[in-house]
């Protein structure tokens, strides 16, 4: 059996390798745990292992991932003026060829709301390729 002080050096964080406390973590902390996660996450996703959000939405990652690329702007016509309120840049995933389920790298980017609206799969134009009305209509309560 093994001292305690010896097993407790033994464990180190997931990642970045540093040495652990003897509480049973594996990360050493949450910021480090959240940027693994996303790293691994973005990984799988480029390698197709993981399809990149639901039926409703694009995952969280794919935004912060496109943004870590291209920055906080419009891919289209570079306008990134930021909301007065939020301090964010209110930006749309767009879907480029207008399947809601194709989340491939390739197929997505970030587009103003103005660029967004131009384009031939926004919303109501893109009759066909879009969402089943089943999964877009809510259940009744029962």
């Amino acid at each position: 059996m093994k001292p305690r002080g010896a097993r407790a050096h033994s464990k180190t964080c997931f990642g970045c390798g540093q040495p652990l406390g003897t509480r049973g973590l594996k990360y050493c902390t949450l910021r480090r745990q959240r940027d693994t996660e996303y790293r691994e996450y973005i990984r799988r996703w480029q390698a197709g292992e993981v399809s990149g959000g639901s039926v409703a939405f694009v995952s969280h990652y794919i935004r912060r991932f496109l943004i870590d690329q291209g920055g906080e702007r419009c891919s289209r016509c570079g306008w990134q003026e930021r909301h007065p309120r939020t301090g964010r840049v209110p930006l749309d995933v767009d879907h480029i060829n207008g399947n809601y389920a194709d989340n491939s790298p390739r197929n997505v980017r970030l587009l103003c709301p103005n660029c967004h609206a131009l384009t031939p799969t926004y919303k109501g134009m893109n009759r066909g390729n879009g969402r089943p009305y089943a999964i877009v209509r809510r259940k009744p309560r029962t």
